[in-house]
């Protein structure tokens, strides 16, 4: 009897005990896990695809339905940047959302989080009047002492000395870099998408193929307006295996003397710019900020001018102005 009761007794708890976990498994299903924290990696979710390394979201603690929403290299030209946004329970899981605006950019963000994760959507617009289509201006002169095509050159120079060799290279820089372009492409593109992307292609002269820099390298770009820079951005993993590939092309320059040239934002290299635009025309030019930082790859410029010309001289001077300014002018389309 007592073994028949002991059998029985068995039966009901194997029979409840599915049961049991059931519950305990429904139980878990609608534990709401506290959105709060930050998110990375694998618990990241940015634009449709993992997030890359370095790139961090952050959710601060909910005051009401407000909170702090922390992008860590997520804007391009902003490493670290704090946004109000909202946070909202939607059954298990929590939607958040931002919008912030200023003179260069406005961003939107959209996201959920499930469980432990979040999956959001950054969008960035770039405010500047370069976005658009800008082509390389290419004169055809058919009059006077130079005749032929020229690129649009901008070249300012203030020497040390001034006087006579000032005045001519001042003349002679622009008419031989412009030549030199004008000889060599048919024409350079440059569009700037609203989204920070960028195209960048160009034509040899006589051809035909349009050959894209930027399906190699991809490149893209902010602005800041108070300074009227363009800042050309380009990811620090794509710059190190670019050198990497082109290092015996390179002639044994070293790398990292290339590098110096660029300035790091966040997971980025950069090359500031400066911009001046007059209704549709631009130029784009370096300055003596930009020219001091490739002190270390002079003798490397200086190697490569033609010797038959006896340039050296005159690049020793342009190298060691203390105005210098140097750029393309381009048309927007």
């Amino acid at each position: 009897m007592r073994l028949r009761n002991l059998f029985i007794l068995f039966a009901v708890v194997g029979l409840l005990l599915p049961g049991f976990s059931s519950c305990s498994s429904d139980d878990d299903d609608d534990v709401i896990i506290n959105p709060n924290g930050v998110y990375s990696a694998e618990k990241l979710e940015l634009n449709g695809a993992k997030a890359a390394e370095g790139v961090k979201i952050t959710i601060g603690e909910q005051v009401a339905n407000a909170v702090d929403i922390t992008l860590e290299n997520v804007i391009l030209g902003e490493p670290k940047l704090v946004l109000k946004g909202t946070l909202a329970q939607d059954g298990r899981n929590y939607t958040v959302k931002s919008t912030d605006m200023n003179e260069n950019r406005n961003i939107t963000v959209e996201g959920t989080t499930t469980g432990d994760k979040l999956t959001v959507k950054v969008i960035t617009n770039v405010k500047s009047q370069l976005v658009g289509t800008w082509n390389l201006k290419i004169t055809n002169v058919t009059s006077g002492d130079n005749q032929g095509k020229f690129a649009d050159i901008l070249f300012n120079i203030k020497t040390k000395d001034g006087g006579f060799m000032e005045e001519m290279i001042q003349g002679f820089v622009p008419l031989f870099a412009g030549k030199a372009i004008a000889d060599k492409v048919e024409s350079v593109t440059v569009i700037f998408n609203e989204d920070g992307t960028t195209k960048i292609s160009y034509k040899e002269l006589g051809g035909m193929t349009e050959y894209v820099i930027t399906e190699t390298i991809p490149i893209s770009y902010y602005t800041d307006s108070k300074t009227n820079k363009l800042y050309l951005a380009v990811e620090k993993g794509a710059i190190d295996q670019l050198l990497e590939t082109l290092k015996e092309s390179l002639a044994g320059i070293d790398p990292a003397a290339i590098k110096v040239i660029l300035i790091e934002n966040g997971l980025y290299y950069t090359l500031p710019i400066n911009v001046t635009i007059e209704n549709s025309h631009a130029y784009f030019y370096i300055s003596r900020d930009t020219v001091d930082r490739a002190e270390p790859l002079f003798d490397v410029i200086k190697g490569l001018l033609p010797p038959e010309m006896n340039l050296e001289p005159m690049v020793d001077i342009i190298l060691t102005a203390p105005t210098l300014n140097f750029g393309l002018g381009f048309d927007k389309q």
